[in-house]
């Protein structure tokens, strides 16, 4: 990607988030994979498990897809409240509604696939050179008959949101020139962010664990109107309730709250992961001294001169 510099700006580094910066986002698909797998291999396990269960040979179909869907709303859950994003609960219930209808339907559902496959030509060779040269335990006939089907489709969406989390991670690039701080970010839509160096003024590094080892970590830049900031509330309330002989309820609560401000931005508006992330800041930090110090001596300078017209106009 080429960027458009100013007049005698040069560029001093370009860096993008380490892969392991973003090790949640793969671990997240990484788990739909796994669980496509895990219900693959062990589905003789669960469905012996379930028939000990009360009711549990009458029901089981019922019973395994309960446990299928639990495993995977359980965690979507936990990740939703934690992070504040209900994005993975929407795609839990998308997978699971998914899963429910090719579990229900996936004989139809295997015909209709298997009767778009012979009608294509060129995916019916594609399929042959798969079958030919990669030694596929199962048939693309018992591939989409099987029971299974909604365990495939686990496994082909981690697959994809594994790719696309790569691609996530790969279009975010951070430009350090001798003027500026260029954020650019390219996966669906394109975006940036340009940040004069006379406009920040502190910066954090974030390190984890896995940072500390690896050397990688998060630069943020934080600017006087608060960009680079963000608040952690906690907030505790206690309640009484009870019910007058009359019949209305009457309840009384009290409650307290406190806001820390703490450094805090998305990773288009940080440097969000980084490696090296000391070097990269000892740049930064030499190009803001640069200006701090040369606005200063400019200043300087140009009160001498004031103090130097004010002087010639006494003495005439």
């Amino acid at each position: 990607m080429s960027i458009s510099l100013l007049e005698n700006e040069k560029i001093l580094k370009v860096t993008c988030p380490h892969p392991l910066s973003m090790l949640n986002l793969y671990l997240n698909w990484l788990y739909i994979v796994c669980m496509g797998v895990a219900f693959i291999a062990m589905r003789e396990h669960i469905e012996e498990w379930i028939y000990y269960l009360p009711l549990g040979e009458k029901f089981a179909t019922q019973l395994f897809f309960s446990v299928w869907a639990g495993c995977l709303l359980l965690p979507s859950l936990i990740l939703s409240f934690y992070r504040i994003n209900w994005s993975w609960l929407g795609l839990a219930f998308l997978l699971i509604i998914t899963g429910g209808i090719s579990t229900h339907y996936h004989q139809q559902i295997a015909a209709a696939i298997q009767d778009f496959l012979h009608s294509s030509y060129y995916l019916h060779l594609i399929s042959v050179f798969i079958y030919k040269y990669f030694p596929v335990p199962i048939s693309s006939e018992q591939l989409f008959a099987s029971k299974e089907l909604a365990n495939h489709i686990l496994m082909l969406v981690g697959f994809i949101g594994l790719c696309a989390s790569n691609a996530y991670r790969k279009g975010h690039k951070y430009y350090l020139t001798n003027r500026r701080i260029l954020a650019h970010f390219g996966f669906v839509g394109i975006k940036e962010r340009d940040t004069m160096y006379s406009k920040v003024d502190d910066m954090i590094i974030q390190q984890g664990v896995l940072g500390r080892i690896f050397k990688f970590g998060t630069i943020i830049p934080i600017s006087a109107s608060g960009m680079g900031t963000g608040s952690d509330h906690a907030f505790a309330s206690m309640g009484i309730e009870g019910k007058l002989p009359l019949g209305p309820t009457m309840s009384v609560s009290i409650g307290g709250g406190r806001s820390v401000t703490i450094p805090r931005a998305p990773s288009f508006y940080s440097l969000y992961g980084v490696p090296e992330p000391e070097i990269v800041k000892a740049i930064m930090l030499k190009e803001m001294e640069q200006r701090e110090y040369g606005h200063t001596r400019r200043r300087k300078i140009a009160e001498m001169e004031q103090q130097l017209a004010n002087m010639k106009d006494q003495l005439d």
